[in-house]
């Protein structure tokens, strides 16, 4: 079983060793992934207690897929980016 973790403590290296792991792209399409890489990553949300945003549509390996493609492709930890609004990804 995974280590429950801070969703904060995703850094951009380790959000691409969870996308490599995961056999995803950085920039795959969500609902082109096989089940099996969708079941781990909902894994890994499992275990950094991610939840989705509230009030919103899509579900919740979605939006941690989508988190982890940001993460990866920025390169900066969330806390240093501060409030500024994020590029879509996956229509989000």
């Amino acid at each position: 079983m995974l280590e429950i973790r801070s969703e904060m403590s995703i850094d951009c290296a380790r959000a691409r060793e969870i996308l490599d792991d995961c056999g995803v792209g950085y920039t795959a399409f969500f609902h082109t992934l096989r089940s099996a890489q969708v079941a781990k990553i909902l894994d890994y949300a499992d275990s950094y207690g991610y939840r989705k945003p509230e009030h919103t549509g899509g579900s919740r390996g979605l939006y941690f897929c989508a988190h982890l493609q940001r993460r990866a492709r920025t390169g900066l930890p969330h806390r240093e980016r501060g409030n500024q609004k994020e590029g879509n990804t996956n229509g989000l």
